[in-house]
């Protein structure tokens, strides 16, 4: 699809990703202590090391909230960047102290100073906090997110030619063919993908992200994080009540389109039927 964050450098839209990433950086500033005490004498205290490194696991929301925000602001490059970068930043730092004077205040004789551990924070945590919160944006690979700013001459998408127009599945012991414009939603079945062709099924090895991107975004959009839709084959979508929407594809089927995807779905929809009318 319209290229993604390496997730985010191919891992950071993956919780498991994020929450490995927190738990070695907990581990890593633990151990960064240890060490320190020891080359320069003085006393290790595990639960304090433990507490002051917790702060990392405020990236798993922090990170998805990061994500959300670009995707809600791609008509707005610039204000992406901006609110992508230093919201999540800003919230990180300023809930890193917060966090550490409640803990230390519920649990041990001391409670740490909200500025105390603010100073620390800034003096000794920003730099790696921001690296972090800018890789997405410096990458700038998000799915359905453009790539270039107002007026640029650079392609938003690659040459529609760079895009598949069929696919090589296996079926009954057979390698089959199936194109493009017959598919009306994939759905992802891991290990596989499930190409839906008039109530056929047809398997195909990989990711729902990996076959995304070999298909055109102008006709083809995630809608679920585990359907994407050909928008062409959509006659009309109702909405649940609750922020996600039902669509309508042209053989009766109905696909779920979550909240996050409405908006981008809604919009691509309405441009769909304009150049129809």
């Amino acid at each position: 699809m319209k290229a993604r964050l390496p997730f985010w450098i191919h891992g950071m839209q993956d919780r498991r990703f994020i929450w490995t990433v927190a738990f070695l950086l907990i581990v890593f500033g633990i151990l960064e202590d240890y060490l320190e005490s020891l080359f320069k004498d003085f006393s290790f205290y595990m639960s304090e090391s433990f507490l002051f490194s917790t702060h990392w696991l405020f990236m798993v929301p922090l990170t998805a909230l990061q994500y959300l925000s670009i995707k809600k602001l791609q008509a707005y490059p610039i204000a992406s960047y901006i609110i992508g970068f230093f919201a999540p930043v800003l919230l990180h730092i300023l809930s890193y102290p917060a966090w550490v004077n409640l803990v230390s205040g519920l649990f041990f004789e001391h409670r740490f100073a909200y500025g105390q551990t603010l100073s620390y924070a800034l003096s000794a945590q920003l730099i790696p906090i921001c690296i972090w919160y800018a890789l997405p944006l410096l990458f700038r690979k998000t799915e359905n997110i453009p790539l270039h700013l107002p007026g640029s001459a650079i392609a938003e998408h690659p040459a529609a030619n760079n895009y598949a127009d069929h696919f090589m599945v296996s079926h009954g012991g057979q390698k089959i063919k199936v194109p493009v414009n017959d598919i009306l939603y994939i759905s992802a079945q891991s290990p596989y993908v499930c190409l839906h062709i008039d109530g056929r099924k047809f398997l195909l090895t990989g990711s729902l992200s990996a076959t995304g991107d070999r298909l055109n975004p102008d006709r083809f959009i995630r809608v679920h994080r585990s359907a994407i839709i050909q928008m062409n084959k959509v006659v009309s979508y109702q909405s649940r009540l609750n922020g996600d929407y039902d669509a309508r594809l042209c053989d009766g089927t109905l696909v779920r389109v979550s909240r996050l995807y409405a908006a981008e779905f809604k919009k691509m929809y309405e441009q769909g039927h304009r150049l129809k009318a």
